[in-house]
């Protein structure tokens, strides 16, 4: 695929997707939490939409890392392997969680819909909830970043095992 003039891959698009369930479902997570406690309805409900975005995301990140991984392992040593091999381990876990919670949020979106009493219930739940799963990517993405950045590995983890 090329974008004014750039080549991308796979690879460039899991880079540039996989932000999108840890950044943008933090940043949702932080608007639905001000929107509660200031308890503005409408804001509430686009915090609700950028959960569904940012967790639904989770599917083309899972489908481009699929892809990514097969041209990346030739290129690593056996620690970014090993890394690459747990990243991809957590994220299907993770991925999981993430459609769930897209699910979740949407089927709480029409809660509120169809019966405004349940907003704060609704807007609660999906705070714990989407805490949990930013956990879950941030637990993904250390192990991604530990594939090519020695430097986020464990001390005396060389490179070279």
């Amino acid at each position: 695929m090329n974008l004014f003039g750039i080549h991308l891959t796979q690879v460039h698009a899991h880079l540039l997707l996989n932000h999108f369930p840890i950044t943008g479902l933090f940043v949702a997570w932080l608007l639905l939490l001000g929107a509660t406690l200031f308890k503005q309805r409408a804001v509430v409900g686009g915090a609700l939409w950028m959960i569904i975005l940012c967790a639904g995301m989770a599917f083309p990140v899972m489908e481009t890392g699929e892809h990514s991984g097969g041209i990346l392992w030739t290129q690593l040593d056996k620690r970014g392997q090993h890394w690459l091999h747990e990243h991809g381990e957590r994220a299907d876990k993770i991925s999981k969680a993430c459609y769930v919670l897209a699910a979740l949020a949407l089927l709480g979106f029409g809660a509120r819909v169809l019966n405004p009493k349940m907003d704060a219930f609704v807007a609660w739940l999906m705070i714990l909830l989407t805490a949990g799963v930013i956990v879950g990517t941030v637990w993904v993405a250390d192990a991604g970043g530990k594939i090519r950045h020695s430097e986020l590995r464990a001390a005396g983890e060389s490179d070279h095992h």
